[in-house]
């Protein structure tokens, strides 16, 4: 990780700010996956719009590593732009992309993704086996999800999402809980 840090700082101080350098946007571009995470790990440490637009794109990626490393690429940036596709990498096909994306929208802290989260701790508990079961197996994004919400509001409800509703309607214009 320090290398890539060595890199985008490098890279930084080259007049890069508003643009992509080149080698990276092949790398973005690349057909191995392993190529493409590289890169994307590059853009969460590049403070551009540039940046901030490939790692959205890369949200949509095939692979769901680069998916995973563009949620964390996002985590710190709070534009509009990036909580808006971390609240649509919440409906990702895969668990883990929507758990990266879960984890993301903690950081930004933004009560625009309360929603979202609640509807996703809803639709996926739906769906899970009822019982004991692992967060291996089942559950990882909807413990991001809750984890989410607590770091948003200073308060926990758990699962209940019920409850969770009736709190944000009752605070919604409140400052969060810290």
């Amino acid at each position: 990780m320090l290398a890539v840090l060595l890199v985008a700082m490098a890279l930084d101080g080259c007049g890069m700010q508003e643009g992509l350098p080149p080698k990276l946007i092949e790398n973005l571009s690349s057909t191995d996956p392993a190529i493409r995470r590289g890169a994307v790990e590059k853009l969460s440490v590049l403070n551009s719009k540039a940046a901030s637009e490939g790692a959205i794109r890369a949200l949509k990626d095939q692979d769901r590593g680069v998916r995973i490393t563009a949620a964390g690429a996002l985590a710190k940036r709070g534009t509009d732009a990036a909580i808006d596709a971390l609240i649509s990498a919440l409906q990702d096909k895969d668990m883990w992309v929507r758990s990266s994306a879960s984890d993301a929208l903690a950081e930004s802290r933004s009560k625009k993704c309360i929603e979202p989260l609640l509807e996703l701790i809803d639709t996926q508990a739906a769906l899970k086996p009822k019982g004991i079961y692992t967060t291996e197996e089942y559950g990882q994004d909807i413990n991001s999800a809750a984890f989410a919400l607590r770091k948003i509001t200073g308060v926990d409800f758990g699962f209940d999402t019920s409850r969770w509703r009736k709190w944000f309607n009752e605070n919604a214009s409140k400052p969060a809980q810290r």
